[in-house]
């Protein structure tokens, strides 16, 4: 897990057994970013989704595929990490979940402060700066 704020997380796939680790963190939204069945072995949304409600976690099924900029899942993202809530957003390796949230940052954080705190998390998106200075700008 790799922390991008104090209160947004990022990681890979996260398991039954993980979900308890959160809830004991205090975490209260978990955002899955990946379909299912992209790894064999991999939990299915729902399964995660069932685990997350029987422990009072919000659970949000924001689907991105690699390379997909998505407009509403940006705009669904933007809402859940305006409740100021402790979240963790899940995909295999963590990069769409960062994607969606530097995305979703570009409403109230200027670029470079975006892929700082992205950097500061390890992850390396500077090959999107030019998509993200354009899109806070279509923000204006």
């Amino acid at each position: 897990m790799f922390k991008v704020n104090e209160l947004f997380f990022v990681s890979g796939q996260i398991d039954h057994e993980s979900i308890m680790t959160l809830k004991e963190e205090n975490f209260e939204n978990i955002i899955c970013n990946r379909p299912d069945n992209e790894e064999p072995d991999q939990p299915t949304k729902k399964s995660v989704e069932d685990i997350c409600k029987k422990n009072f976690l919000n659970f949000y099924d924001l689907e991105f595929k690699p390379g997909d900029i998505d407009f509403d899942k940006i705009l669904k993202t933007f809402k859940i990490i305006s409740e100021k809530k402790k979240t963790l957003a899940y995909c295999r390796t963590g990069t769409r979940s960062i994607t969606l949230w530097a995305f979703a940052s570009c409403n109230n954080m200027d670029v470079d402060q975006i892929l700082d705190a992205v950097a500061q998390a390890g992850y390396d998106l500077n090959h999107l700066r030019d998509v993200l200075v354009g899109y806070k700008a279509s923000l204006s």
